[in-house]
């Protein structure tokens, strides 16, 4: 009897704190907006976090990205059309050490390329998600030191 009830105490605890999953965690509140919206400039004259597009490398029509400080505080979602600049800014010029980064392509199996860069540097991480919210995505931890070798040829 007593071990049922600390079964039900430790199932309780869990509902209420919530359970983790895979997805990141969105106020509510995010809500999605496009690429040609957020800012964009001309290259290489972004400040703090922000994205370069690799157009010969991208065969999906558009993608999403969900972004913010870490995954569990998801404060910005992203759209990118083809037409849409190929540099726009994120987090509306904020200047985290690091960022949580999830990428959807528009299209299954087509794939969206994408570098995630910082201030005036060369792109740090690439992305290339070929699946959609339903069936996965590509999230990623970037931090201002990182480094990789970027390629959009």
């Amino acid at each position: 009897m007593k071990s049922l009830s600390i079964a039900s105490l430790a199932l309780a605890c869990w509902l209420l704190a919530g359970c983790e999953t895979n997805h990141p965690q969105e106020a509510p509140e995010v809500a999605e907006v496009s690429a040609a919206s957020v800012g964009s400039q001309a290259a290489g004259s972004l400040n703090a976090w922000w994205i370069k597009v690799c157009p010969k490398k991208t065969d999906a029509t558009w993608f999403r990205i969900a972004v913010g400080p870490d995954d569990h505080n998801i404060t910005q979602r992203i759209i990118w059309r083809q037409g849409d600049p190929l540099e726009f800014q994120l987090l509306n010029v904020r200047d985290y050490n690091q960022i949580y980064l999830v990428g959807y392509s528009g299209e299954d199996g087509k794939q969206a390329y994408f570098g995630v860069c910082h201030d005036s540097q060369v792109c740090s991480r690439h992305f290339q998600p070929n699946q959609t919210e339903t069936s996965g995505g590509e999230g990623h931890l970037v931090k201002s030191s990182d480094t990789e070798t970027w390629d959009c040829n």
